[in-house]
Formats: C-alpha cells, structure tokens, sequence
C-alpha cells in the first residue's frame, strides 16, 4: 500500500466518521444498535466504492514503475482533488503531494 492510498483511506475514515456522529446524535435514542451497525457498514461501502477505481489506478501504477521513473501524475491528481498533506506522508510521498499543492 502507497503511502497516498494509505492518506487517502484514512481520510476518507475520518470524515466518514464524522458524518456518521453527527447523523447518530441527531436520532439520539431511535436507532438501535444493529441499525446503526448497518448504516456504518453502508457508509463504509459506499466509501469503498468512491476510491475503488482510483486506487486500483494508483495501484496500477506504481506497480507499473511509472511511479520511479519520476511520472508522478497520478498521485499529484489525487493530494490536489482530496487535499492530502504532506506531514503525514513519508518524504517520497509528501513531495508528491508538496508538488500538487
């Protein structure tokens, strides 16, 4: 796993999260705990589907090598469209993302 797909999940967890506390305690006491297991779960497929396809072409592409041989389009796409900070990268990865922003 790249370091950027790495971001990208745990991006998408924490505000997946978020969304999910804020619905919660909106209908504070009328869900029961299986129903609010199945909205997670629907949220956390929903998240899978959104990045299903750009980390499969992330994917792709490192393993391709394009990602060695200095073609760092792809990542640059993904730090610029979801805002991914280099702080929390590995040096390789937030220059990729530096050079996005």
């Amino acid at each position: 796993n790249s370091p950027v797909i790495s971001q990208l999940t745990e991006n998408f967890k924490t505000k997946r999260q978020a969304v999910l506390g804020q619905l919660f305690a909106k209908l504070d006491g009328r869900l029961s705990e299986p129903d609010k297991e199945y909205i997670e779960g629907a949220f956390c497929l929903l998240q899978n589907q959104i990045l299903h396809e750009p980390i499969c072409a992330l994917s792709e592409e490192t393993v391709q090598g394009q990602l060695a041989s200095g073609r760092h389009t792809l990542p640059d796409a993904l730090c610029r469209l979801f805002k991914l900070h280099n702080d929390r990268l590995p040096k390789a990865a937030a220059d990729v993302c530096a050079r996005s922003a």
